[in-house]
């Protein structure tokens, strides 16, 4: 075995092109499926670091009632607790800005096998009114900016109202729980309900018991949501975007489910590229194998030595790979806007490079195994009669290996496929960013916590202060404020239309929903300032938009959009119309523009529908007031496309309130792509996968036209001797590579019809066989394959015929 590995090594170093081009192309194979592996393997197979993380449930979000009867009397789980996202700010740490936090019934630490580093967890006290407020902070809060004094239990902060909060523990390194940005715990109030909830199975009890049992403890929320409860293993549920990771899991997978199945695509690419290199390569060695054939060498013997040589490059192709991945690592969550919560954990390590190790040597047994029985197949009195042209078996007439014409017609048929997919994606992505109803250009966007004042009047001249004080920022056009932004969805259902026969449609009517035992209509709601509609440029199609002078003593006005229109009046004049809400009657003044947003996709959109229903309202005439600390957004229109004038906007803002937190500041584009984050990253990677793809399927053309070319040097010059043409001969050699193209694009697009039914449900107003797509792939391999052909068939143009007769 030593013997062999010696002699690959000097082989291998004699014919470095060959080396390099298989090393090369073994490397983007291999490092492209190490990348997504170790992406899936710390995103979905990590396990969570929780303990017994396989026995942590999800449980969706429920009214806190039915969740505090099915606790009671669960004999399934062991523990239950409540979660909510709760960004706020603290006083004392005024530089941090806003801080992520978390909002948690007591049993929440104990569900997830986490005891606190110093102090305690919550008690079932804490959560009752009038108790208290009490926090844990994370450890990296307390190290940094408590200096890790262990004698901060018992410490009093102040959050926004102003009310002090105890420090009562702090958690160990490392736990960040629901977000990776969570910094404290505070309990969550027996008032307020949860995003969803978690909890741990007792031992010897199985998922399918646990759901058997929800479905008897929970009949409230079967008939309210008219579904059963799904629960599922949180490890499965978490890993999408920094948000709750209740709204994760599937998700995960699909996003991942493409670039996994695409790189696989791509390492049989590159070893079938390879296996084609090792084929031409073989005629050379022709002589050799023939030599250790008649001294006694055997089949078994010479397999192994040629198998000993794809492994060296496999191994070769390998380490660069491993050092390709590890730079791809570093990029990739740049590249992904924070769309998988757990993929700042990706980082080389044992298990990276044991998958690297694997996938070198299967590739070495895939690509190299074909080759090497082939070559051993030669017969020795033949070959040492033919010499070092002769060709091994499989040799057609015109000296063209059947077996090379085939792997270079998978080569083409694979990188079709994954042109077509990553067309059909970029298709997709392009319809999620598309938008219509608004302008997103040039707007400047972020979240304030309102922390003045109880009364509506109060909250009405703050938020007039604020916009007044946000207009005299030099390079401000216009601005505004809403509860919602665009890109948001806040449905409310308790409105009805005055005076309306579909108030009570009938269940089946997907314009209604189910919401506590009735069908009612549903509208995105936006409490909005006067100036907002012309910030966002959303046009005004009747009557008018809101203005100055819908106040508080006046009749509440609200604008509706046309989709609102169009579901609820049925023909009815929208200006002559009126609608119950909050305890009020507004009257509709205006019908504006649908705001179409590609990237929301709602699978209950009635057919044909691109938007939902809106309704606008001035915050002048309501507002939602939840004690003393409210959050809106503001929007500002800006002559440019930075957010250059952030910095006196925070001067102004900071004059009203020193304390006033201000995050989330972001371009309103922007926004934009962080909605379709993950549409985005699996385009990107399909992208990088099929440009490789790409190069390396001219690379396999190109290579068995350059064989083929060598092999007919003869042939080529006794024909130019005869009095063929130049163009004659480059037109044979071209024919000869647009065939293997032609039959790998047919190939490849007999694949593609196969696959049209797993990738339907990614798309997004592309269909599978989009025809300006699969057109354009095609177009696009075939112009690369004629660069590919048209090199060696210029070499064979200059093919001395005089050589040619003089060896004959």
């Amino acid at each position: 075995m030593l013997h062999d590995l010696r002699y690959a090594i000097r082989t291998l170093a004699k014919s470095r092109g060959f080396t390099a081009a298989a090393v090369l192309t073994l490397a983007l194979g291999i490092g492209a499926t190490t990348t997504i592996f170790s992406v899936v393997d710390a995103v979905l197979l990590r396990p969570l670091p929780f303990r017994d993380p396989d026995r942590i449930v999800h449980i969706p979000r429920l009214p806190r009632e039915d969740f505090d009867e099915w606790r009671a009397q669960t004999k399934t789980l062991s523990h239950m607790a409540l979660y909510r996202h709760s960004p706020t700010m603290l006083t004392e740490l005024a530089d941090l800005g806003v801080v992520s936090g978390a909002l948690v019934s007591p049993g929440f630490f104990a569900v997830l096998g986490e005891a606190p580093l110093l102090g305690r967890t919550f008690e079932p006290a804490d959560e009752r009114e009038g108790s208290a407020r009490v926090i844990i902070l994370s450890h990296s809060l307390w190290a940094t900016h408590f200096g890790s004094d262990p004698d901060v239990l018992g410490r009093l902060i102040r959050g926004l109202t102003g009310q002090p909060i105890a420090v009562v523990g702090v958690m160990p390194p490392g736990f960040a729980f629901p977000r990776r940005d969570t910094e404290y715990w505070q309990p969550l109030p027996l008032t307020l309900d949860a995003t969803c909830g978690t909890g741990r199975l007792r031992d010897g009890v199985s998922l399918e018991q646990a759901n058997a049992e929800a479905q008897t403890l929970t009949p409230r929320y079967r008939q309210l949501r008219d579904r059963n409860i799904d629960l599922g293993l949180l490890q499965e549920r978490i890993g999408s975007s920094g948000s709750l990771p209740c709204f994760a899991g599937p998700s995960v997978w699909r996003t991942l489910t493409l670039p996994v199945v695409a790189v696989g695509f791509l390492l049989l690419l590159a070893c079938v590229n390879v296996a084609n290199l090792l084929l031409a390569r073989a005629v050379g060695r022709q002589p050799e194998i023939a030599i250790r054939m008649a001294l006694g060498a055997g089949r078994v013997r010479l397999i192994r030595l040629l198998l000993t040589e794809s492994l060296l490059l496999a191994l070769l192709g390998g380490t660069v790979g491993s050092l390709l991945a590890f730079g791809a690592i570093r990029v990739l969550p740049a590249l992904e806007r924070g769309t998988l919560t757990r993929l700042q954990e990706v980082h080389v390590d044992v298990a990276m490079l044991t998958f690297t190790l694997g996938v070198s040597v299967l590739s070495a047994v895939a690509f190299g195994l074909a080759p090497a029985v082939t070559l051993s197949r030669a017969h020795r009195l033949q070959a040492l009669r033919r010499g070092a042209t002769s060709a091994p078996a499989g040799v057609g007439p015109r000296g063209r290996t059947r077996t090379g014409g085939a792997l270079a017609i998978v080569q083409v048929a694979l990188a079709l496929v994954l042109l077509i997919g990553a067309g059909l994606f970029i298709n997709t992505f392009r319809n999620l960013t598309r938008i219509t109803g608004y302008d997103p250009t040039n707007v400047l966007t972020f979240g304030v916590l309102l922390t003045r004042g109880d009364t509506e009047p109060q909250d009405q001249g703050f938020n007039d202060l604020l916009l007044s004080r946000v207009q005299r920022v030099p390079g401000v056009h216009s601005t505004g404020v809403t509860s919602n932004l665009p890109t948001d969805r806040s449905f409310n259902w308790r409105f009805s239309v005055v005076g309306h026969p579909r108030n009570s449609p009938p269940e089946e009517d997907v314009r209604y929903r189910q919401v506590d035992g009735a069908h009612v209509p549903y509208a995105s709601v936006h409490e909005v300032s006067p100036g907002y509609l012309d910030v966002m440029q959303i046009g005004v199609v009747r009557g008018r938009g809101l203005t100055d002078r819908d106040g508080p003593g006046q009749q509440p006005v609200m604008v509706v959009n046309e989709t609102f229109v169009r579901w609820y009046l049925e023909g009815d004049d929208p200006l002559r119309t009126r609608v119950a809400y909050a305890d009020k009657v507004w009257d509709i003044v205006g019908v504006v523009e649908d705001v179409d947003i590609g990237s929301i996709r709602r699978s209950d959109y009635p057919p044909g529908e691109r938007d939902l229903p809106a309704i606008y309202v001035s915050y002048r005439q309501y507002l939602r007031n939840e004690g003393r600390v409210r959050f809106m957004w503001v929007a500002v229109r800006t002559a440019t496309d930075q957010a250059a004038p952030m910095s006196a906007i925070r001067r102004n803002l900071r004059a009203i309130d020193p304390l006033m937190p201000i995050y989330e500041v972001a371009m309103m584009d922007e926004r934009m792509l962080d909605l379709v984050a993950q549409p985005r990253f699996v385009t990107a990677l399909l992208g990088v996968i099929a440009a490789v793809a790409l190069v390396l399927a001219s690379l396999g053309i190109y290579a068995l036209l350059a064989y083929s070319v060598n092999r007919r040097a003869r042939e080529i010059g006794i024909r130019m001797a005869l009095g063929a043409r130049r163009a004659d001969v480059l037109r044979t050699v071209l024919s000869q590579g647009l065939t293997v193209t032609l039959a790998g694009i047919a190939a490849g697009l007999a694949g593609a019809v196969a696959l049209t039914r797993y990738v339907e449900s990614f798309l997004f107003e592309v269909t599978p066989l989009d025809p300006m797509t699969v057109l354009s792939a095609s177009l696009v391999l075939v112009t690369v394959a004629l660069v590919a052909c048209y090199l060696p068939a210029r070499r064979a143009t200059k093919v001395d015929p005089a050589v040619a007769l003089r060896a004959e």
